[in-house]
């Protein structure tokens, strides 16, 4: 935990921050990308992702993946796909659309900090 929270103090700007933030948690958990993701007029909008940078290349999959996020928020819950079959009913049509561009596995997580989403 404490490498997270050195990684997000370690740069003073949001960008940054949040990109080493995105990097660490993907190494610590296994995964091939994180993003990072901040709601701002009702939509989410990705703002970082790990191991690199957001290219102009890359709009299509950054609206897909502010989508995934969005769906999750809308719910307040933790949405994953494939769905596993012990996982409660959840809409997951954005995260559906995720693994149809050969994303193995989708797991959105909404983070709420005193009463407002990050």
């Amino acid at each position: 935990m404490l490498a997270l929270q050195a990684a997000v103090v370690s740069h003073d700007r949001l960008g940054p921050s949040a990109t080493a933030f995105a990097s660490e948690l993907a190494t610590r958990l296994g995964c091939e990308q994180v993003a990072v993701g901040f709601v701002e007029d009702r939509f989410t909008r990705v703002v970082a992702i790990s191991h690199g940078s957001i290219g102009e290349g890359r709009t299509e999959m950054l609206r897909a993946i502010g989508a995934a996020m969005d769906e999750a928020i809308e719910q307040a819950a933790t949405v994953l796909a494939p769905v596993p079959p012990d996982q409660l009913p959840r809409i997951v049509l954005a995260h559906e659309a995720l693994l149809r561009r050969d994303a193995g596995e989708v797991c959105s997580i909404p983070i709420v900090i005193m009463h407002e989403l990050v």
